[in-house]
Parts: C-alpha cells; structure tokens; sequence
C-alpha cells in the first residue's frame, strides 16, 4: 500500500511540474512532434509530422508503442493528455524497484530503493524534457529486470516485447540484460535467445 500510494504521489508531482512547465510556454519540439503524431494515430491515420517536416515519425526513431496512447486524445484531445502519461509511466517503474527491494532486503529497503528512483536526476530531467516516447521504455525495461531477478519468463516476454516496441536503440539494453542472463544466472538458452532477437531486431531498425 504505502508503495502504491509513493507511486501515486511521484505521478502526481510529475504531472503537476510537466503541465505548469507546458502552460508557462516552456514545452519545444518533442511535445510538439510527438504530439502531432498521436493525435494523427487517434484519427486511424499516419499524418505527415509538420514539425521537423517528415512524412512519417517512424523515420526519425521506431515507436509503434505510440499507437496504444492515441486513445487519449479521444478524451483529452490535448499535449496535456502525453504529458499525464508519462507521468504516469514514470511512476509505474517505480513498482518493480520496490517489488525486488522488498523481496530481498524488507519493505523499508524497497521503499528506499523506490523513492531514489524517483527522485533521481535521470528521471527528473525526462520530466521536465517535454515528452518523449522513450519514457514508456522505463518501466518496461524495470519489468523486465525484475522478471530477470525473479526468473518470470512468461513476464520477462511481455515487457521485453513492450520495450522492443518503443525506439530502435532500446534492444542494445536488452541485449546487456540477456548477456547477464546468460553468464551470471546461467540460463544459456534463454540468454543466447535474448541477445540473438535483440541482436537481429536491433540491425533490422
């Protein structure tokens, strides 16, 4: 419960700094860009993104994970609507962190371990960076490292899949977290499996 509502309290905070920012005329080319591409995709169409004058995002960075955020603008039709949900995303990795601390060094550590995540600089600074489709990374990627730790394979699948789907440079983690699979937990096939998708995933984008 008490990490639940940690959780609740970042997203708000995050939410609250990203659209006083936005408001005050602080928001640039990310927002604008990424929000001329969802409300494109809320509208079952592939726009040409005016912004940087590209006729499709996709070539500027792999993000197909977008496309499940466009029916926000159907009840926020809004840059606001990207904002809260990076917020949200945000606070959501802070999940897993506390899930694996807890597991194994108490509730207080993994509390601990929990809000350092959120107060830390390399988050803060995507909050206060506009948007950016890389942030629905995180707590796939957060997911992943604790079905890693945890040995969830059916988990690990997800949220490695999910991650695969948000930008093209992102299975250069992921082959760093199948390679410590395959050499400290010692699960050969599944490690040499992680690296190998990713690997090909990787040079195909």
């Amino acid at each position: 419960m008490a990490s639940g509502a940690m959780a609740v309290a970042a997203a708000a905070a995050y939410a609250v700094i990203s659209l006083y920012r936005h408001d005050r005329f602080g928001s640039t080319i990310d927002l604008a860009t990424q929000t001329q591409t969802v409300w494109g995709y809320s509208h079952f169409e592939i726009v040409r993104n005016t912004v940087i004058g590209i006729p499709n995002l996709m070539g500027d960075h792999f993000h197909p994970i977008l496309m499940l955020l466009a029916p926000l603008f159907w009840i926020w039709d809004s840059a606001g609507a990207l904002l809260l949900a990076q917020a949200a995303l945000l606070s959501i990795a802070g999940i897993p962190i506390y899930l694996w601390g807890s597991q194994r060094l108490g509730a207080v550590a993994g509390l601990a371990f929990q809000g350092a995540y959120y107060v830390y600089w390399g988050i803060l600074a995507g909050v206060l960076f506009d948007f950016h489709h890389v942030a629905v990374a995180v707590p796939a990627i957060a997911g992943a490292v604790y079905a890693t730790v945890t040995r969830r394979n059916l988990l690990l699948a997800v949220t490695v899949l999910a991650a695969m789907l948000t930008r093209e440079d992102v299975p250069l983690t992921l082959i760093a977290l199948g390679f410590y699979i395959f050499i400290v937990q010692r699960r050969w096939v599944l490690g040499t499996a992680l690296m190998a998708v990713n690997a090909v995933w990787f040079w195909l984008l």
